[in-house]
């Protein structure tokens, strides 16, 4: 990424590991473990939840979303869930929300772009809708936005490896659906999409469902369907470059 584009700007990443991922994550790289221990780790209260986020002065502010661990093997409060898309909850949301009005104060940034993937892109999406004012743009990776036909797709994709076990993906949630709530995404935020073409966990239709509902309302949405692509590129080149890209078309808010 661009050091000189981004050092004015605080990246809130709602990360998370592919859907239904039980397994802890790997143990991280050489490069990685660098990564993880540089910058300051801070811990802050919201909505209840103890939250863990880092903070890198010339580089994205990354938030780990509550219930998940990262390759430190830190853990922010909250539930994690049956990865089932059961912990896309107003609690969840407002947590993030508040973590990123407290980064916001501490680090005083130009502009906050929202990035998430999968799970968080989902989370990510309910932000930007439920609390207008958090980010000034948003990154969506891989998002399994209109939760419940997401849930029908992952039960029907298990059935035959998991039998009646799949059903776990139909058992009702508190869950924030990003399609129920694009209405009141600000049609003047910046939205970008990206999905991997050949994603089985998150197929390109439940992004491309999702922005033709923003485009129906002339918001500022674009899509991009990376060729070849599945499920984890969060940290494939192509999601770097629409970062960079996203962050560099913002104007100045101060």
């Amino acid at each position: 990424m661009m050091p000189g584009v981004l050092r004015p700007v605080v990246l809130a990443a709602a990360l998370s590991c592919a859907a239904c991922r039980q397994a802890p994550p790997p143990a991280p790289t050489g490069a990685e473990r660098a990564a993880l221990e540089s910058g300051e780790t801070k811990w802050l209260t919201a909505n209840g939840l103890r939250l863990k986020t880092k903070i890198y002065r010339s580089e994205p502010s990354p938030v780990l979303r509550p219930g998940y661990t990262d390759g430190a093997g830190d853990t922010s409060e909250g539930t994690r869930g049956r990865a089932t898309g059961d912990n896309y909850t107003p609690q969840v949301v407002d947590a993030v929300r508040d973590v990123i009005a407290a980064l916001r104060k501490d680090v005083a940034p130009r502009a906050v772009v929202v990035v998430g993937h999968s799970g968080g892109a989902a989370i990510a999406a309910d932000l930007i809708a439920r609390w207008p004012d958090a980010a000034d743009a948003a990154l969506l990776i891989s998002c399994p936005c209109n939760v419940p036909a997401w849930q029908t797709h992952m039960m029907k994709s298990y059935a035959s490896s998991y039998g009646p076990m799949a059903l776990v993906f139909k058992v009702p949630t508190k869950s924030l659906s990003p399609l129920d709530l694009v209405d009141r995404v600000p049609a003047t935020l910046p939205v970008r999409m990206l999905v991997g073409g050949a994603d089985t966990v998150a197929p390109p239709k439940f992004t491309e469902e999702y922005a033709a509902r923003l485009r129906q309302r002339a918001a500022d949405v674009a899509v991009t369907v990376a060729p070849g692509l599945t499920h984890d590129i969060y940290l494939d080149a192509v999601a770097f470059d629409q970062l960079t890209r996203l962050v560099a078309s913002l104007p100045s808010r101060r």
